[in-house]
C-alpha cells in the first residue's frame, strides 16, 4: 500500500522492519546451526552404518548451509519489495541466475576442485548471497539509489555491507550510494 501511495518514507520503514525481522530470526538460527550442529548430528544419526566420519562430514555440510540461511530468508523480503512495485520478473530473473550459478559452481567445486559434497553446500551459500546482491542492486537502480534501510538493519549493513554509508542528516538511516560511499570518512553526507 505504501508503494502504491508513493510514500517513500513508509515504504523504506516497512522494508527495514521486514528485513530486521528476517535477520532477527535467521541470524540466531544460522548461529545455532553453526554452533550445535555436531551434537545434533551425533545425537540423531550416529548409530548403525552412520559412523563418526559420516557424522563429521554431515556436520561440515550443515555448518556450511548455515552460512547461507540468512540470504535465503532475506530473499523473500527483497522479492516482496519488487512485487509491491508490480515487478514479478526481477525476483524470478535473480532466482534463475542464482540457480544457474549454483549448478555450475556445484559441479565445478564438487568434481573439478575435489570438494565433494562440501562444494555443493558452499555453492548453494554463494548462490543465495548472489541472489541477494542482485536483488539489492536492481532495487537500488529501480529507486534511483534512494533505498533507505534504518535502525538495526542499517547498522548491520554499515558494519558488514562495505558499500553502505551512514546518513548523518538526522534521519538515522543508512543510504546506499553507488557513486560515493565514503561519507563517514569525508563527512560529506547529504
Amino acid at each position: 500500500k505504501a508503494v502504491a501511495k508513493g510514500d517513500g518514507a513508509e515504504t523504506n520503514n516497512l522494508f527495514s522492519r521486514a528485513l530486521e525481522m528476517c535477520l532477527f530470526l535467521a541470524l540466531p538460527a544460522a548461529t545455532g546451526l553453526f554452533i550445535i550442529s555436531f551434537p545434533v548430528i551425533i545425537t540423531l544419526f550416529h548409530h548403525g552404518a552412520f559412523d563418526f566420519r559420516d557424522a563429521a562430514m554431515t556436520t561440515a555440510v550443515l555448518t556450511s548451509y548455515a552460512l547461507g540461511l540468512p540470504a535465503y530468508v532475506a530473499a523473500k523480503v527483497y522479492a516482496t519489495a519488487f512485487w509491491a512495485r508490480q515487478d514479478t520478473v526481477s525476483p524470478v530473473r535473480a532466482s534463475i541466475i542464482a540457480t544457474i550459478f549454483n549448478v555450475g559452481m556445484s559441479l565445478w567445486l564438487a568434481l573439478s576442485a575435489g570438494a565433494g559434497v562440501m562444494g555443493i553446500a558452499v555453492a548453494t551459500d554463494m548462490a543465495g548471497w548472489l541472489q541477494i546482491g542482485l536483488l539489492q542492486w536492481w532495487l537500488v537502480k529501480r529507486t534511483d539509489g534512494r533505498v533507505f534501510i534504518s535502525g538495526p538493519t542499517g547498522l548491520f549493513l554499515v558494519l558488514y555491507g562495505g558499500r553502505y554509508r551512514l546518513d548523518l542528516s538526522g534521519r538515522g538511516a543508512c543510504r546506499f550510494n553507488r557513486r560515493r560511499y565514503d561519507c563517514l570518512r569525508s563527512g560529506d553526507c547529504y
